[in-house]
């Protein structure tokens, strides 16, 4: 990791090589993934919680998105998958700029 964020290895860093990305950009991306697994595993949890029956009307604590009805659990598993898939495909990436 230490290298891929600061390129502190042994070659450099050469900051005119247009094949490198600035650590605004990688800092910007790894943001991305961060967020993206964990915004999946909340919407995630969410949904199986409102499956499983464990969310309900008597449940103390914040609110939840399915079980208060501000989103269907299709529409929760919905983004889960997609947050997930986004923050893989962003994961990915990065791991192939290593």
């Amino acid at each position: 990791c230490r290298t891929i964020l600061t390129k502190n290895d042994t070659k450099g860093y050469d900051h005119h090589n247009n094949n490198q990305l600035s650590l605004s950009v990688i800092t910007l991306l790894w943001m991305t993934f961060c967020f993206g697994i964990q915004l999946a595993t909340n919407l995630h949890n969410d949904y199986a919680d409102f499956v499983r029956g464990a969310d309900t009307k008597d449940r103390v604590g914040q609110a939840r998105a399915t079980q208060r009805g501000w989103l269907t659990p299709t529409a929760t598993a919905t983004g889960a998958t997609t947050c997930l898939s986004i923050a893989s495909m962003v994961g990915f990436y990065l791991w192939m700029q290593i």
